[in-house]
């Protein structure tokens, strides 16, 4: 979990780009779903869950190609609200959408 915070940080903190997102939910996804079973101080769902929410936000990190709020990309550093001046719909299995 440390290690998962610490990633969240340098690739996906307050000041991010499509490139570091992208890398981060790629290296995300190789992780064994079994991840952290070892850990008994930290439920196996909890970690779980920690990795899907990440997973959640920086999918819609990644849509969002924009920087409005507390949400900035350097590499989208304007707001644009023709385009994303909408809520982002996320289901699981599902592909994100604007709406």
């Amino acid at each position: 979990m440390v290690r998962l915070r610490r990633m969240l940080t340098d690739f996906a903190g307050v000041v991010r780009s499509g490139e570091e997102i992208g890398w981060l939910l790629n290296h995300l996804r190789q992780v064994p779903a079994t991840a952290g079973m070892d850990y008994p101080n930290v439920s196996a769902h909890q970690i779980h869950n920690a990795f899907q929410l990440t997973e959640l936000v920086l999918e819609a990190a990644l849509t969002r190609c924009e920087s409005r709020g507390t949400h900035f990309r350097s590499d989208y550093p304007a707001k644009n609200d023709t385009e994303f001046c909408k809520h982002v719909i996320q289901q699981q299995g599902r592909k994100v959408k604007l709406q």
